[in-house]
């Protein structure tokens, strides 16, 4: 009988963590079959030449990055860069960008410096319901998860909340005296967060909080930071942890949680290295399912 019982217990691991697993999985595939190169596509959105829109995209892992106010036209162009066999990095694709552009004489070196280069997230708005469902629940319970450090009172970030799948329940744990600030690149996840609280009063504790490109920019000191599954797609980390060490109180905490099949236990260790050299010290490896983990703490100065 318990036998039998652990055969199911593995379907419903195996069914929870699928929707999760989908996106790198077809990643993966594709990088398998594909070289990664760049193309752009430029349309133009209005007769005087203004309002240009570029679109670079890499064949390899399907990829996109939106380039606003690059000065020079075509359909489809393939960009010169050599072929690779992993995903390209943004600073690779501005790279590659600029040299072409350089090339053809359309655009300057510093004007190009000024303009705008977002990758699309790895997490569209379309697919949160992947994200918050109660399979998901059963093997990533945040009670379970985050119970042992949040308290009553605290301010805690979310970072990359989402649709507000740990944004909630951090909310009950905080109680009317504490407060969560809910913050999220993407504004349709913020508007799924906002759908769950209004009219509740979870409304009045959390705060929902839209991030700019290239920054959090949140000026309020908070307790705890809360980053699950997020960190691996931020391109500039060291610029990440020093924002969030200024917005810290003392002693404050980051728990930090990724994705195994994502980011290699080489690279997250990585991170913690670059990440103790700017104060912060190991508190906690606490067990996720099928995650890498790590409790951050502010040293003491």
């Amino acid at each position: 009988m318990e036998s039998h019982d652990t055969i199911w217990y593995y379907i419903l691991c195996a069914l929870g963590v699928l929707p999760i697993l989908i996106p790198f999985i077809t990643k993966l595939f594709s990088s398998i079959r594909h070289k990664h190169q760049l193309f752009v596509t430029t349309s133009q959105h209005s007769p005087a030449g203004r309002g240009i829109h570029n679109v670079i995209s890499c064949k390899g892992c399907m990829q996109t990055w939106d380039m606003h106010g690059c000065d020079y036209y075509g359909t489809s162009r393939s960009l010169k860069g050599e072929k690779m066999n992993r995903p390209l990095k943004q600073k690779e694709v501005a790279q590659v960008l600029l040299e072409y552009a350089l090339s053809q004489g359309h655009i300057t070196k510093a004007y190009f410096n000024e303009l705008s280069l977002r990758k699309e997230s790895n997490c569209p708005v379309e697919n949160a319901g992947g994200l918050d469902n109660s399979i998901r629940r059963f093997l990533q319970n945040p009670q379970k998860i985050l119970k042992p450090y949040i308290k009553k009172g605290m301010t805690v970030l979310d970072l990359g909340c989402g649709p507000g799948f740990f944004s909630v329940e951090i909310a009950k744990m905080v109680f009317e005296t504490g407060k969560v600030i809910a913050a999220d690149l993407q504004r349709g996840m913020l508007e799924k967060v906002f759908k769950k609280i209004d009219g509740t009063e979870l409304e009045l504790r959390i705060e929902l909080h839209k991030c700019q490109e290239d920054r959090i920019g949140v000026t309020e000191k908070v307790d705890f930071v809360f980053a699950f599954y997020m960190i691996h797609e931020v391109p500039n980390q060291r610029t990440l942890f020093k924002e969030l060490k200024s917005i810290l109180k003392h002693n404050g905490q980051i728990f930090i949680i990724e994705p195994k099949i994502h980011v290699s236990k080489k690279s997250f260790e990585e991170m913690i290295d670059e990440v103790k050299i700017m104060g912060f010290e190991i508190k906690a490896r606490p067990k996720v399912f099928f995650s890498r983990t790590v409790l951050l703490e502010m040293k003491n100065m």
